[in-house]
């Protein structure tokens, strides 16, 4: 009897990553490593102010991402709730990436107060919401 292979899991929302969701600007949270996948399956990673540090293909499989760079050298990345995994890499889309700066640093460091747009208040707090949200369902799935 053959088995049929059942398809990979999709994301604990429920929604598998389509192409099209990968598609812009990742960004580390300290904002050292830029990486831009386009709509033409390229990528353009810069690290620090080294632009074009790393340039190839890559291709999309539910939220599984495979690279090769122009040299042949291969990566993975894996994209989970928005954030992209890429080997030890965590990348955020440039908006979430601010958000997320922000949300990390100590209130000292930030500089000095200032009044934000309501917009930027509602996503600070959706991200921490978010982030939240992940701590428990890591918690509760190390218990």
């Amino acid at each position: 009897m053959v088995r049929k292979q059942s398809s990979p899991p999709e994301e604990a929302t429920g929604r598998r990553t389509a192409a099209a969701d990968v598609v812009g600007m990742w960004v580390t949270a300290d904002g050292h490593i830029r990486q831009e996948l386009r709509a033409d399956g390229r990528y353009d990673e810069a690290r620090g102010n080294r632009r074009s540090a790393y340039t190839g293909r890559y291709t999309v499989a539910g939220h599984h991402i495979d690279y090769v760079d122009d040299t042949g050298f291969t990566a993975t990345g894996d994209i989970r709730d928005g954030v992209l995994f890429h080997e030890h890499l965590v990348l955020y889309k440039e908006e979430q990436a601010l958000v997320h700066q922000s949300l990390t640093q100590p209130t000292s460091s930030r500089g000095p107060s200032r009044q934000e747009p309501a917009s930027a208040r509602e996503t600070r707090s959706a991200m921490r919401a978010h982030i939240c949200g992940g701590l428990e369902y890591i918690g509760k799935w190390a218990q």
